[in-house]
């Protein structure tokens, strides 16, 4: 993680982002973030916001014309699915994975 200024190419690409996407993008502080990654050239933002942001994945061009990706927080243990109790899966590392 990072910390930039909003700074007036920031601030004019939000405003931009707000008028050409309303809706979906609502909010001044979800437009500032879209355009802080899309000038910085990242390859992806995460959102908890699973109704407005989402919507937007691919329609944000950052600087280098390549289209900002926008999806969900990873799941930080790594996992791609979700827990299924039914199969027996805990959560907790089998035998074969647990550190002695």
């Amino acid at each position: 993680m990072y910390e930039v200024a909003v700074d007036t190419n920031v601030a004019s690409l939000a405003r931009k982002l707000l008028r050409t996407h309303n809706p979906p993008l609502k909010k001044p502080n979800d437009a500032i973030h879209l355009a802080t990654a899309a000038l910085y050239n990242l390859d992806e933002m995460h959102t908890y916001d699973n109704d407005d942001l989402l919507r937007l994945d691919g329609l944000i061009e950052r600087k280098d014309s390549a289209m900002l990706r926008i999806c969900t927080v990873p799941d930080p243990s790594g996992r791609q699915d979700s827990l299924s109790l039914d199969s027996g899966d805990t959560g907790e590392p089998d035998e074969s994975t647990r550190a002695p």
